[in-house]
C-alpha cells in the first residue's frame, strides 16, 4: 500500500491527497484577495508533491484568466525547512517587482519566510500575505496565525491501514484500489488580516 502517493498503473493500493488542488486552492485563495504578484516556494520538482502543487497553482492563475508567467514567481527551497524558507525569500524580496503574497510548498517553508519578514519590519498579512501547506500543529499557533492547506491525515493513515489488512485478508481476490482524498484550505490571520 502506497500512502501519499499514487500507485502509477494501478498495480498497488494506495491512499494519497489531491496535492493539484490544494496548490490550486492556496493561489485561489490569494487571487481572491487580489492579490497579482504571487510567490510560490517551492521545493525540488522531482519530488511529486512539490510538482502537483506547482501545477495546481498554475492552473488557478489560468483558471482566473491570467498568464501564470505574469502572475507567480517560482522560487525554489532545496532544503524544504525554514532556513531554506527565509533564503527563498531574500531572493524574492530583491525582485524589482517584489510579491505582495506568497504561498509555500509546506508550513515549515512558510514559518522561515515568516521569520525573515518579521526582521525586515514587514507585516503579514498587510505588506505580504502568506499561506503554507499541511496545516501543521503549529500554524494555528504562532503570533499571526497561518493560513494553510489541511491534509486529512488521520483519515489517509486510516484509509492505508484498512487497504493493507483488506489485502492482506482477501489474497489474490483482492482488488487495488487508489484513495484520493481532498485537501481543505484553513484561512487564518497571515493571509486574511
Amino acid at each position: 500500500v502506497l500512502l501519499d502517493r499514487t500507485s502509477p498503473h494501478g498495480t498497488m493500493c494506495s491512499a494519497a491527497v489531491d496535492d493539484v488542488r490544494g496548490g490550486e486552492l492556496a493561489v485561489e485563495h490569494l487571487l481572491s484577495l487580489g492579490h497579482r504578484r504571487i510567490a510560490f516556494v517551492n521545493g525540488p520538482i522531482t519530488i511529486r508533491q512539490c510538482a502537483d502543487r506547482r501545477k495546481g497553482a498554475r492552473r488557478a492563475v489560468r483558471l482566473a484568466g491570467l498568464a501564470y508567467r505574469d502572475v507567480l514567481v517560482e522560487v525554489t527551497n532545496p532544503t524544504l525547512n525554514a532556513d531554506g524558507g527565509e533564503a527563498a525569500l531574500n531572493t524574492l524580496l530583491a525582485d524589482e517587482r517584489p510579491p505582495t503574497a506568497i504561498f509555500c510548498v509546506n508550513d515549515i517553508t512558510a514559518l522561515g519566510v515568516l521569520r525573515g519578514l518579521r526582521r525586515r519590519g514587514l507585516s503579514v498579512p498587510e505588506d505580504v500575505a502568506l499561506v503554507g501547506y499541511d496545516d501543521v500543529e503549529f500554524a494555528g499557533l504562532l503570533a499571526t496565525p497561518l493560513t494553510s492547506i489541511r491534509q486529512p491525515k488521520y483519515q489517509l493513515g486510516r484509509a492505508a491501514a484498512d487497504l493493507l489488512l483488506a489485502e492482506a485478508a482477501q489474497g489474490q481476490d483482492h482488488r487495488h484500489q487508489q484513495l484520493l482524498f481532498q485537501p481543505e484550505l484553513v484561512v487564518r490571520a497571515s493571509s486574511a488580516g
